[in-house]
Parts: structure tokens; sequence; C-alpha cells
């Protein structure tokens, strides 16, 4: 069995913000409990229009110092970032030739994701969010 390489994961942010990481930023992933599910927003598509959507029940990702200190688009790095808020939505591990967008488990009302766990280590930082 060949194994597929992620060229980077994209951590998505309620505000739309991303954060890319590239595979020597992280030191683990996990993701467990995916299943497909189909939405048809008849508001919005007038034609029966179905959009698949993948979901997870668990995710943890371990972020080294490298991906930590990466610089995003509002000038913060992504250690400063994960600080100042708790509001991952969604994953895209990025392959050669497809990608994969999983919706991450989220409870809360205001844009904060009560759900999502930081836990600080010596060398980097776990994002952890279960159902």
């Amino acid at each position: 069995m060949e194994l597929e390489k992620i060229q980077s994961i994209d951590l998505v942010f309620e505000n739309c913000e991303v954060a890319k990481l590239l595979p020597n930023m992280f030191d683990s992933l996990v993701i467990e409990g995916i299943t497909e599910n189909y939405l048809i927003n008849c508001y919005q598509y007038k034609n029966g229009e179905v959009r698949k959507n993948l979901r997870c029940k668990e995710f943890m990702i371990s972020i080294n110092k490298k991906g930590l200190a990466q610089k995003m688009d509002n000038e913060y790095t992504l250690n400063e970032r994960l600080d100042r808020y708790k509001d991952l939505t969604h994953i895209d591990l990025i392959f050669l030739k497809r990608n994969e967008y999983i919706t991450l488990p989220w409870q809360g009302e205001n844009s904060e994701n009560e759900k999502q766990i930081h836990r600080k280590f010596k060398d980097g930082l776990s994002i952890v969010l279960a159902q």
C-alpha cells in the first residue's frame, strides 16, 4: 500500500482566517470518526444541488515551535492567534491531487469553540476538539 503524502494542512478559523501548516510544522495529527453528510440549501441553490460535507468526532494536532512562529495574514503569529481565540471550525488536508475539507466539533453560541482545548508543552502546543 502506497502512503499518500500531505502537502499542507489549513487550519480554518471562525472568521475565515487560515493558518497553513507544512509537514515540518506539526508533529502529529489525529482525525477520528469521519462521516460524510449531504446538505441541500434550497434557499441558496434552487435546482437541488447537493453539497457533501465531511465531519469528524475527534481532532488532535500537535504544532511545533516552527508552526507556532509562522506569521498569519493578520500579522499575528499562529501562537498569538491561538492565545487570543479558540475558534477553529474546519481543517483542510491538502494532498498532491485532492483535498479533504473537514468540519470540526463545535459547541458555543458566540464565536468561541468551547470544545477547543490547548495544551502547551516544551516544544509546542497541542489542540484537541472532541464531541
